[in-house]
């Protein structure tokens, strides 16, 4: 509660008080070192969820000062997190799912990442009443955190507190093949390190093809059918779904090779002949 200006002279902590509501008994008021505002705990809220009038009073003169309205809110449960990890350099968009999300003042809405000394607080967006919105600080070293998520900035409810992974950063080293034909379906490996499961997939532009993660170092996607020839593209890969990584590898969708011929077509069971096969589009096909 803030004071216009500041508190009267002459005022100090215990000269004021709070009272929640018509069925709550007051609470005493604590009176700022800047005399321009005064704090008050919060009593259980006998009437239940919803919105109650506070009001300040000066407990020496029995007068009330002001009011402003509060609201009494159900305790917030978390249930889900997507995606479930991102990398320590942060900046990974997470929808939290849950109950009980307001859509009221959110400025204080707030995700809390760790716990202990090693807590970090990042703002909270509203989605709807059953999901809210965060982007990951950056974290300390690679691992899981607590995740927990506050209305106000102040209570972190555990009820259903998530855990979130930090990951090292992945990196794109080098992909094959390079160029596929035009109606797709070409198998590209991509080389490198850090991959982990979890909802990887390669875009090509506005394409997304479901990657399959082999190991920590190898993922394996098909290229998607277009419709122009000798087109780049660019494949970029994201293993959560949300954060790209940051190499992105030109590939090129080209027209499907087309034998023509092959000449010779007979040679001694001794080999060493060279054959020379006759068509076009050959730089489509890895040889």
């Amino acid at each position: 509660l803030f004071f216009n200006n500041s508190a009267p002279e002459g005022y100090s902590t215990g000269d004021f008080e709070c009272i929640f509501g018509d069925r709550h008994k007051m609470v005493p008021a604590k009176l700022s070192s800047s005399g321009d505002n005064v704090t008050c705990l919060t009593p259980a809220a006998k009437e239940g969820p919803g919105v109650v009038l506070v009001k300040l009073f000066d407990a020496t003169a029995n007068s009330q000062l002001g009011s402003y309205s509060f609201t009494y809110a159900k305790p917030i449960i978390l249930t889900a997190a997507q995606p479930t990890f991102g990398t320590v350099r942060g900046g990974t968009h997470i929808i939290i799912q849950g109950e009980n999300f307001l859509d009221t003042d959110l400025s204080g809405a707030s995700c809390q990442f760790g716990e202990a000394g090693e807590v970090q607080t990042v703002h909270a967006r509203y989605l709807s009443p059953t999901s809210i919105k965060c982007i990951t600080p950056p974290g300390i070293v690679p691992g899981n955190v607590i995740l927990r998520m506050s209305l106000n900035g102040q209570n972190f409810h555990r009820n259903g507190a998530l855990i979130f992974e930090y990951t090292q950063g992945a990196r794109v080293q080098s992909i094959y093949p390079t160029s596929g034909p035009t109606s797709g379906g070409t198998l590209i490996s991509i080389w490198g390190s850090n991959f982990r499961p979890g909802n990887a997939s390669c875009h090509f532009d506005a394409n997304a093809q479901i990657a399959q993660v082999k190991n920590p170092n190898l993922i394996q996607c098909v290229s998607p059918s277009i419709g122009l020839n000798n087109d780049v593209q660019l494949l970029r890969l994201t293993l959560n779904g949300i954060d790209f990584l940051s190499e992105e590898t030109p590939f090129r969708f080209v027209k499907r090779a087309h034998i023509v011929s092959a000449q010779p077509n007979i040679c001694d069971i001794l080999g060493g002949t060279n054959i020379t096969v006759i068509g076009a589009g050959f730089d489509a096909a890895p040889v």
